[in-house]
């Protein structure tokens, strides 16, 4: 008998398994999925945030108003000063602005938020315009966008090495540890299925699982994102499939000893 035969019905078996458990087929492709789609939207930056501050209530919070009121980049709150500390203490707004003696005014941020330092350079600017001030030269601002800066960008390739190490680890640690539990081992020891291909049909599995994973990924990515796949296909197989054999390989290791769930669930987590 050809040894592949029995490698090839060893995979077929561990993939009926596993199409027979919802609970595994979600959490394998539908749950990185929704992490995708849910975490780029919540994270996708807007063409045009606009600033937020407040003005202390008096006679001058109305000229501040007035002088921001045609800029849709700008959103402002009148709050009297005991109100407007609270909020930027809690940081629901960015700037507080408030008369001074002079009749210039009094900036309150936190310069240790990048926010909140640029929002009152912004807030100065505006009301700066808006008293007179002239600029020396006129300037023009022509907006680039780098591709890969974006956070989809970046969490795409993440869940996908992240998959590639869970299943490299837990899908082959924790299922020879569960096997070794059930006393299946000792079974697959009295067939004349030898040691290594057994080992290479647990890896083979995961391959085989990790393949369509990457591919959903991607796809999801590109038609709800517009993430590009840039470089070379070869490349990012390769990568992926040498990234496959090591977790695995940390999974072999890891379940090498490991009696209980217990034990193996400690090890792969350190």
């Amino acid at each position: 008998m050809n040894s592949l035969t029995p490698m090839l019905q060893l995979v077929v078996c561990n993939l009926k398994g596993f199409l027979r458990e919802p609970e595994a087929v979600f959490w394998t492709y539908g749950f990185p999925l929704l992490m995708v789609v849910g975490l780029g939207i919540a994270f996708s930056s807007s063409s045009a945030s606009s600033v937020q501050f407040d003005v202390v209530q008096g006679p001058a919070a109305e000229k501040i108003v007035a002088a921001v009121a045609n800029n849709p980049g700008f959103k402002v709150k009148v709050n009297p000063q005991d109100v407007a500390m609270a909020r930027l203490r809690t940081t629901r707004t960015l700037v507080v602005v408030a008369p001074s003696q002079d009749g210039g005014y009094q900036y309150y941020f936190d310069p240790s938020n990048p926010e909140s330092k640029a929002a009152q350079s912004a807030v100065d600017d505006a009301l700066q315009r808006a008293a007179g001030r002239k600029d020396a030269f006129a300037s023009q601002e022509v907006r680039v966008e780098a591709p890969g800066s974006r956070y989809v960008d970046f969490l795409v390739p993440g869940l996908i090495g992240m998959n590639i190490m869970g299943g490299g680890m837990w899908g082959v640690g924790f299922v020879l540890v569960d096997m070794r539990i059930k006393k299946l081992l000792k079974r697959l020891l009295a067939t004349p299925l030898r040691r290594p291909h057994f080992l290479l049909t647990v890896v083979g599995t995961r391959l085989v699982f990790f393949i369509p994973e990457a591919f959903f990924l991607l796809l999801s990515a590109y038609l709800i994102f517009k993430v590009p796949i840039r470089g070379s296909i070869f490349a990012i197989a390769a990568v992926a499939f040498v990234g496959s054999l090591s977790f695995s390989g940390l999974g072999l290791l890891s379940a090498s000893r490991a009696q209980r769930i217990e034990t193996i669930s400690g090890i792969m987590n350190v």
